[in-house]
């Protein structure tokens, strides 16, 4: 079974993108990334980079979701389920961004099945009997039979006797001389016997070699020896003159690294572009561990910002200050997402116009948490000026009430009846504190809060500027 996939955009599904591609049962991955089977280009990165996957199971293909913004089969509002997937059928649509993926199944034959070997070619007819078939073995198997004694011993020559009634005069023995059947029936010719010829040249009379003279090797002249000639001295070096320099050889050309070291590379240097690093401060023999620590890091930034601004949300919760809601476009991942993976792909892949960008979150993100320190602080000013005021001689003397009679003339009487008043007083405001201690403070620590917030936002300062963070 193979799987034909034709591309077509969703404005226009009658034309084809390209030719059909054709899929064996390894299976393959679509998405906008360049490692994928099948690439889909996407500037607004709504397809994701490896969206979905079609894999071969139990004789059937299956498509399985593995995007953030979902795949859709056959209707662009039917999702394929992330749990079972989908049994790929012939003629399906898969919905993928902007384009249609029309899958189609196409069976393959079965292979041929091997030719069977003919049967071995019977005995020629020439001859009277069959001719034995030879043993291939026959070559790889001993001659003869290993010896089971040390000397030989011939045989033993069973006696023949003649028998009685054999006739030796009466055999025939005419058949061995007569002629064979395949004689010419004529006798042949006698052969042509060509005359000597008399030789064109007289023979040459045998030489006899005579004897080399052996001359005496002490009557050979030798010849003069060469004379051995003494090596010229070098000529002394000329003080005035410079000697040449040393110059390094030239270096050796090393080959170009490959397309995957390249690739690499660039990735390397997109990350140490976007930290403001540089090679010589990490070299690339380390890119392994930094690229690893960073997304360590990465990880554990995304927590402690979801986290902190949790927090910074249930407390305006308990003091019933307006908190942030979801607005239909830039809203914070780190304020809506319940984990930090789910952050981390809304940083990575903004493929959502709801959600802001990963530097514009983070940014927004650290500026709530130092804008809610200071509010924290003008918020307990405004609440504990509010107990303080509620303590006050005047809000005690209002509480009180006017003291009539007697204690009106006279003003140590008056002052003993306001004392006894603050007593009482201060004895309702502390039961009420052990019942509800941010009753006290709580709307004075909300409108200071809020005043807080409200003023100039937090403006977050270039690197020029010493990286400092400015209200």
């Amino acid at each position: 079974m193979r799987l034909v996939i034709d591309i077509a955009h969703r404005d226009d599904p009658a034309t084809r993108i390209g030719p059909s591609r054709s899929f064996d049962r390894r299976g393959l991955r679509v998405g906008r990334g360049p490692a994928n089977d099948v690439v889909l280009e996407d500037p607004t990165r709504v397809i994701s980079g490896q969206h979905c996957l079609i894999d071969y199971d139990s004789g059937r293909f299956r498509l399985i979701d593995t995007s953030t913004n979902g795949s859709f089969v056959n209707d662009p509002r039917r999702p394929v389920p992330r749990e079972t997937g989908h049994v790929v059928a012939d003629g399906d649509r898969v919905f993928v961004g902007d384009y249609v993926l029309t899958l189609g199944l196409m069976p393959v034959p079965d292979e041929a099945p091997a030719p069977r070997p003919q049967p071995p070619a019977r005995p020629l007819h020439a001859a009277p009997k069959p001719v034995q078939r030879p043993n291939p073995g026959a070559a790889f198997s001993g001659g003869e039979p290993p010896a089971t004694a040390f000397a030989f011993t011939p045989p033993r020559v069973a006696r023949v006797e003649i028998p009685e009634d054999w006739d030796v005069d009466g055999r025939n023995v005419d058949g061995l001389m007569a002629a064979p059947e395949n004689d010419p029936s004529d006798p042949p010719a006698p052969p042509i016997r060509r005359p000597p010829q008399p030789p064109s040249q007289p023979p040459r009379p045998p030489r006899d070699p005579e004897p080399i003279p052996v001359e005496d090797p002490e009557d050979v002249p030798l010849e003069d020896p060469v004379p051995i000639r003494d090596p010229e001295p070098l000529p002394d070096p000329d003080p005035d003159e410079d000697p040449e320099p040393y110059r390094d050889p030239p270096p050796r050309q090393t080959p170009p690294p490959s397309e995957y070291r390249l690739r690499d590379d660039r990735l390397y240097d997109a990350f140490l572009s976007g930290a403001g690093l540089t090679r010589e401060q990490l070299p690339p023999s380390r890119a392994e561990e930094v690229l690893r620590t960073a997304g360590e890091v990465f990880r554990a930034t995304a927590r402690g910002l979801i986290e902190t601004l949790s927090a910074r949300a249930e407390l305006k919760g308990e003091f019933r200050i307006e908190r942030t809601t979801i607005k239909p476009r830039n809203n914070n991942p780190l304020k809506f997402s319940a984990t930090p993976e789910e952050a981390m792909l809304a940083f990575l892949q903004p493929t959502l116009p709801a959600f802001s960008s990963g530097v514009k979150a983070v940014e927004q993100g650290f500026d709530d948490i130092a804008a809610h320190q200071i509010a924290m602080v003008r918020g307990l000013e405004a609440g504990l000026g509010v107990v303080i005021d509620t303590l006050s001689p005047e809000a005690t003397e209002r509480a009180v009430g006017h003291v009539g009679g007697l204690g009106a003339i006279v003003s140590t009487a008056r002052k003993a009846a306001l004392w006894d008043g603050y007593r009482r007083r201060h004895a309702e405001i502390r039961s009420r504190a052990e019942e509800d201690a941010r009753s006290l403070f709580a709307e004075g620590f909300a409108r200071g809060y809020a005043t807080s917030h409200a003023g100039v936002p937090m403006q977050r300062a270039t690197p020029a500027e010493g990286g400092e963070v400015r209200r």
